[in-house]
């Protein structure tokens, strides 16, 4: 067991915070265990292709979006000066939805390859995507 700073460290990685009381003249001598922190460090060797796709997918409809009205905006009004207002319109609507389309479906296909090619990596015994996880209260 190691104290650095106002953490104990525990031979099984075991982080535990301590507090002293400010009111006690002798306070660094007492320390007072309030707040267990379980931080562990875990190592990420396959994730599921699914629901990073899923993510991907959430991700590229609100990049969809951002597109969609900045192109849309700009498709509508050079549109609509030169053949009218309703296929300006149109065409404004028409583009707006397939950036959003288009932005799902390649962060789903994005995803999806990326989760394929991380899960083939032959990550070992200390490799892939580092996480450290505190126990909850």
């Amino acid at each position: 067991m190691q104290f650095i700073n106002n953490y104990i460290i525990c031979e099984d990685g075991l982080v535990v915070e301590v507090f002293y009381r400010e009111m006690d003249p002798d306070y660094q001598k007492k320390p007072e265990f309030g707040k267990i922190m379980a931080t562990t460090t875990y190592f990420v060797k396959k994730i599921g292709v699914t629901s990073v796709a899923q993510f991907g997918a959430v991700i590229g409809m609100i990049m969809g979006i951002i597109k969609g009205i900045i192109v849309a905006l700009n498709i509508a009004s050079s549109t609509a000066i030169t053949t009218g207002v309703f296929w300006g319109v149109g065409s404004g609507i028409m583009t707006f939805a397939m950036n959003v389309v288009m932005g799902i479906l390649f962060g789903f296909l994005g995803g999806a390859v990326i989760a394929f090619i991380y899960n083939l990596a032959p990550w070992g015994e200390k490799g892939g995507i580092k996480v450290e996880l505190e126990a909850g209260h």
